[in-house]
């Protein structure tokens, strides 16, 4: 937990997740702050690690800003309209995050600097799009901008998942279906195997050696998807750990594309956003280098901040980086030569998005064959395994 001034010489209190205190004044300086005082909260940090408090999602951001822009544009005052929003927020976090800041806003504070003070609550974004509505008087435009905003990130979400559901599916099946052979059938025909002591191939005796594994290590198999999970967020605990896998991720053949072209349009989307908010190029890409979620892309994007803050362009910064299409990177420097960066990112977030769209929609209908491949692949080595034998002893007693 920190406290700050601002440039306006107002006083800051808020939340930061970072690995030690000099990530903290690192963050705040480049928020143009002044840290006052920086305190370490491990309670805070576990909780939200480990997701023991609900989490606003990008669907409650969405529904929130598309609420409150429809009660500001019907002339209800912003106060009695947050007062209407408290009351139908489902998300008890989001709830408790907007009752501070109707106090706060009572108490005199604009909207963006309530939110600013609940720390992490509130995406700075949405902070700063509504800090730039308040002070040109179209708040309404900024939370109807935003609630297009969170709407797409939502709808890309919800393509994701439901790309993974049928192949989750299909696995539980899989492993269900597995360790009823494995416990029940195959031990049957090992029996029978011995009795009539015959040989048996590779495969078979594969296959008996699973079962035995199967059998003596039931509840280390149980537990596994559980321990793997766990070892995989302790790993991401670590920055370089985390750095190392987000880097991998990215490579992936087929997935990694995917990945760059949702990271390409959550980035442009946010850049276009926060340079009509009035935001330099350097702060906005700051701020657009948190949406990517991406620790390696950070990093990357913060050797582009150095090289703006020395002089270049946006376009000459990205383009060195080797992280966007040399596509993407064009159309800016049209944009910056042209004077329509602003419109010229937005366009490019709109192509990025619907790149996605159709890459998740195509990776959907290639992991569902694949995944029934693999789960008949298992079932018939089972089977054979199993048959051959079988057969081979029929004809011998036969």
């Amino acid at each position: 937990m920190y406290s700050a001034i601002s440039i306006e010489g107002q006083e800051i209190e808020g939340i930061i997740e970072a690995e030690d205190k000099k990530e903290v004044v690192r963050q705040l300086r480049q928020k143009q702050f002044f840290p006052v005082s920086i305190r370490y909260m491990e309670d805070v940090k576990t909780i939200r690690r480990f997701n023991i408090i609900p989490s606003v999602t990008s669907k409650d951001l969405f529904i929130f800003c598309k609420q409150y822009a429809s009660i500001l544009k019907s002339g209800v005052p912003s106060v009695q309209g947050l007062h209407m929003i408290i009351n139908q927020t489902t998300n008890p976090t989001l709830t408790k995050s907007l009752q501070k800041v109707y106090y706060l806003v009572q108490g005199g504070h604009s909207l963006s600097q309530a939110m600013l003070k609940q720390g992490n609550s509130f995406p700075t974004i949405l902070i700063r799009s509504i800090e730039s509505g308040e002070w040109s008087g179209t708040l309404e435009k900024s939370f109807g901008k935003m609630a297009d905003y969170f709407e797409k990130q939502y709808r890309i979400k919800q393509k994701i998942r439901k790309a993974l559901t049928y192949p989750l599916i299909l696995f539980i099946t899989a492993i269900l279906v597995i360790c009823f052979l494995m416990r029940i059938v195959v031990p049957q025909f090992v029996i029978i195997f011995g009795n009539a002591q015959a040989d048996l191939p590779i495969y078979t005796r594969l296959l008996i050696r699973m079962s035995d594994f199967f059998s003596h290590n039931s509840i280390l198999l149980i537990l596994l998807p559980a321990i793997t999970y766990l070892i995989f967020r302790l790993l991401l605990s670590f920055h370089k750990t985390k750095l190392f896998l987000h880097k991998i991720v990215l490579k992936i053949p087929y997935l990694g594309s995917i990945i760059n072209k949702i990271i390409a349009a959550r980035f442009n989307r946010s850049v276009a956003i926060l340079i009509s908010a009035g935001l330099s190029i350097n702060h906005s890409l700051t701020i657009s280098s948190k949406v990517t979620k991406n620790e390696f892309i950070n990093k990357r994007l913060a050797q582009a901040g150095s090289m703006i803050r020395k002089g270049e362009g946006l376009a000459n910064s990205l383009r060195s980086l080797d992280i966007f299409s040399q596509e993407n990177i064009n159309a800016i420097a049209i944009g910056e030569e042209s004077g329509y960066l602003e419109e010229m990112i937005e366009k490019i977030a709109d192509i990025c998005e619907l790149e996605a769209e159709a890459a998740i929609d195509k990776f959907v209908d290639l992991l569902e064959p694949i995944s029934i491949l693999l789960l008949g692949g298992i079932i018939a080595f089972i089977v054979i395994s199993v048959a051959m034998p079988m057969f081979k002893l029929y004809v011998y007693l036969d």
